[in-house]
């Protein structure tokens, strides 16, 4: 403990990877801790049988920023893809996200216009003043698409009815009255051909890592190796619970290996849209790379799949958090903790768990790219491997 370097980075997601391989680049010597055993924060893969399991969930990486896209490719090379989840609901299966071909399926409608009609009549105008999930999915979506699509799925999801959910977990989705069935539009979609921890553990090349290691065994310890820190856990955890106990939401997963075939599925996510089931989520991950995977394991001798079942449920003690709750309760108190952080001499936080917002894998890597920007200035980029 008496060797000093630079930079501490607390986690080794992508938020701290990135950070702290700019920090690298710019020639800083670079301590970083991971609670875990495994590289990656919430984006951690493992490679099974050839696959590349996503531990925490389906994790597509896709990006429009041009910085965030070079990043991608200089550290990294990845296997194009095209995420077009499935929705189950009641025995018949719909194309996410809403689109012409979800429409035809419900309603049998042909023509955009017919498909606009349909949806406006199926509008229902919320109570003045009302602003939650449910209010705003009946009108924004329509009550048909809602119903089937969204409400239960999100009831699970979020372990609440929707009348108590924000309007704002609406923002992301829209309806395209075209057969478009892409779920992201950005440019720069794709995985890492390796898994996602592979490509952290070449972002954390040149830093000292140490697996395993929990920075709250102990703290001053740590504090005292580098005069500037960045921690990317639970915000509320790093300041000991004072304004109480943020809310979080954590995922159970159920793996299944399948021999035989390398397509199980069909697709490489269904959603899970009703009721009558609590997992939210079955993801193939063999399918975001079939060819990748069909080379391995024919190399190998293998012939499987495996199919990973998700189940949300509430984030207490010992469970890993995953999703913030984003009601205004805990909008509130996140408040205070961002007021606590940016105080707190020494110390940066980023990431979805250091700032408590839910951020996709491309913000997460912009946001710590300006932050390591701002503290260490520029850094020339190399030549950008290929896709």
């Amino acid at each position: 403990m008496a060797e000093r370097y630079d930079v501490l980075v607390v986690g080794a997601g992508l938020a701290g990877a990135t950070f702290a391989w700019y920090a690298r680049q710019s020639g800083r010597r670079v301590l970083v801790l991971e609670a875990e055993k495994e590289l990656g924060g919430l984006a951690a893969s493992e490679r099974r049988f050839g696959i590349d399991v996503h531990l925490w969930g389906p994790h597509i990486f896709h990006a429009s920023d041009p910085e965030v896209i070079r990043f991608a490719r200089l550290t990294a090379y990845f296997v194009p893809t095209r995420h077009s989840p499935v929705a189950l609901y009641g025995g018949r299966s719909y194309s996410l996200p809403p689109n012409l071909w979800t429409m035809r399926q419900l309603w049998g409608v042909v023509t955009p216009a017919e498909a606009r009609e349909r949806w406006e009549a199926d509008r229902v105008a919320p109570p003045a003043g009302a602003d939650d999930f449910e209010s705003r999915g009946r009108w924004q979506l329509g009550a048909t698409i809602y119903e089937t699509l969204f409400r239960h799925y999100s009831e699970k999801q979020w372990g609440r009815p929707c009348t108590e959910l924000p309007g704002s977990l609406l923002e992301r989705t829209g309806l395209r009255f075209t057969y478009d069935n892409r779920y992201f539009r950005d440019p720069f979609e794709g995985v890492p051909a390796d898994g996602y921890s592979e490509w952290v553990g070449r972002l954390l090349e040149g830093c000292d890592v140490r697996t395993g290691c929990d920075y709250f065994q102990d703290p001053g310890g740590y504090r005292a190796l580098a005069g500037l820190r960045l921690y990317t856990g639970p915000v509320d955890r790093f300041f000991d619970y004072r304004y109480g106990r943020l809310g979080w939401r954590s995922l159970d997963f159920r793996h299944e290996i399948h021999e035989g075939t390398r397509n199980v599925q069909g697709a490489a996510v269904l959603n899970h849209c009703d009721a009558s089931t609590p997992l939210t989520r079955s993801t193939e991950p063999a399918l975001f790379d079939p060819e990748g995977v069909r080379r391995r394991q024919e190399a190998a001798g293998l012939d499987c799949s495996i199919v990973v079942h998700e189940t949300p449920a509430a984030a207490g003690p010992g469970a890993r958090p995953c999703y913030p709750e984003l009601d205004a309760a805990n909008r509130a108190r996140a408040e205070l903790y961002r007021s606590a952080a940016a105080a707190e001499p020494g110390w940066l936080f980023a990431g979805r768990l250091g700032e408590y917002r839910y951020l996709n894998m491309d913000q997460v890597i912009l946001r710590s790219l300006a932050l390591a920007r701002r503290h260490f200035g520029a850094v020339p980029y190399g030549t950008p491997k290929l896709t």
